[in-house]
């Protein structure tokens, strides 16, 4: 059983920076009560051209970086 099932993720690629954000849902009484701030990650961004991918490998690089520092 995965101990993580009640946690969530965002992450936003943006030109200029790369951004992660992990959450826990909380429990209550009748259902999701809210949420729990976890941790927030940011990264430069790069292989961004225009508002277009250019470099995938860039961005994956930004995104993993971002991740870390939310973990």
């Amino acid at each position: 059983m995965n101990k993580n099932k009640n946690r969530v993720a965002a992450l936003d690629l943006g030109s200029t920076k790369t951004r992660a954000l992990v959450a826990e849902l909380r429990e209550g009484i009748e259902g999701p009560a809210g949420l729990r701030f976890l941790g927030y990650g940011e990264a430069q961004s790069e292989g961004w051209r225009k508002g277009n991918v250019s470099d995938p490998e860039a961005v994956t690089r930004a995104a993993k970086e971002a991740i870390e520092r939310a973990e």
